[in-house]
C-alpha cells in the first residue's frame, strides 16, 4: 500500500483498476493519454472537433435568455421539485477517463464518460425513470 500511494503522487503515473476482474494497473501518463485518444478522440465517428473559441458576450446573453424562457415554462407545467431538477443553475464538464482491458492480448482501453453533474444529467435521469416503466410494458 504504501508503493501504491508514493505511486499515486507521481505526476508521470496513472493507478487504475482493470475493465475485468481485481487488480490495479499502474501506466506511464504519456502512454495512457496515447491509448485513451486511440480510443476515443482519434476515432472521428465518436466524438467530432469543437470550435475552442471562447463565446462572445452576445452569444452568451442569448443563451441565458434562452434559459430562462425554457425555465419558465417548465416550472409553469410541473411541480416545483420536478422543474428544479430539470433546470439546474449550475454543472460540471463531463470527464473522459479509460481502464485498461488487461485481459485482451494487445493492452487497449475501454472507455468511461463521466456525465454526473452536467447540465442535462438530472433531466436525463428524471426521463429516464418516466419511460422505464414503458420498456417493461413493451418488452413483456
Amino acid at each position: 500500500m504504501k508503493a501504491l500511494t508514493d505511486l499515486k503522487i507521481r505526476e508521470d503515473s496513472v493507478i487504475s483498476k482493470p475493465n475485468k476482474g481485481s487488480g490495479v494497473v499502474i501506466m506511464d501518463k504519456e502512454q495512457y493519454v496515447r491509448f485513451l485518444c486511440e480510443a476515443s478522440i482519434d476515432i472521428t465517428t465518436r466524438f467530432i472537433p469543437v470550435n475552442l473559441q471562447r463565446p462572445t458576450t452576445k452569444t452568451i446573453s442569448s443563451l441565458t435568455r434562452k434559459k430562462q424562457l425554457i425555465r419558465e415554462k417548465v416550472h409553469k407545467f410541473l411541480p416545483k421539485t420536478n422543474a428544479d431538477l430539470l433546470c439546474p443553475n449550475g454543472s460540471t464538464l463531463a470527464h473522459l477517463y479509460g481502464i485498461s482491458k488487461t485481459h485482451k492480448t494487445e493492452l487497449c482501453m475501454r472507455l468511461i464518460l463521466s456525465a454526473s453533474g452536467t447540465y442535462n444529467y438530472l433531466s436525463a435521469k428524471w426521463l429516464d425513470d418516466k419511460l422505464k416503466p414503458l420498456h417493461h410494458h413493451f418488452l413483456h
